[in-house]
């Protein structure tokens, strides 16, 4: 599958969600503009608009989550589509721990759609794991949180009689029970 770029999946995602005049005129900019976009644009935006940084923290997660989930679709998270992620982290000050705290079924049920895809063949290749890195990472989660999502899967893997070995390398905070 090409790489969508990201005015592309800027245009796409305000298209499903233009909650707010707020954030059509954000969506405006990145339509417009792409990664030209800058906190000062943005600030100008939420002023326009009197809209509070924090008020708006979950709708900019939302747009991060959305474009997220359009760049997860092919199973691979490029560098230019990791780069992207981390502008728009940075543009709407977006800290660790945000993600998991703010948006965690949303976070879940990618993850979890993306790892039942990887593991439907109880099989993962490298490209793979580097996969399920790359989704951890996306979302800044720590190993305990990542395994609070990667673990049920691993679990209904060994169930469908993946290798309990494999499931080491791929999930490496798995714990079996023998």
């Amino acid at each position: 599958m090409k790489e969508m770029n990201f005015i592309q999946a800027m245009e796409i995602i305000s298209y499903i969600d233009s909650s707010s005049d707020c954030m059509r005129d954000i969506y405006k900019e990145f339509c417009e503009k792409g990664r030209a976009v800058d906190r000062k644009i943005i600030d100008n935006i939420l002023k326009k608009h009197n809209v509070e940084y924090e008020s708006a923290k979950e709708e900019f997660l939302d747009i991060i989550l959305s474009y997220a989930m359009i760049i997860v679709k092919d199973s691979v998270i490029s560098a230019s589509e990791s780069s992207d992620i981390k502008y728009l982290k940075n543009l709407f000050k977006i800290n660790k721990g945000d993600f998991f705290e703010l948006d965690n079924q949303q976070i879940k049920e990618i993850i979890q759609q993306q790892l039942y895809k990887l593991y439907i063949d109880n099989s993962i290749e490298k490209h793979e794991a580097l996969f399920k890195s790359g989704l951890q990472d996306l979302f800044d989660l720590t190993n305990d949180q990542m395994a609070i999502f990667v673990n049920p899967m691993a679990y209904d893997a060994l169930e469908r009689g993946a290798d309990k070995m494999h499931l080491k390398s791929v999930f490496p905070d798995f714990k079996t029970t023998d």
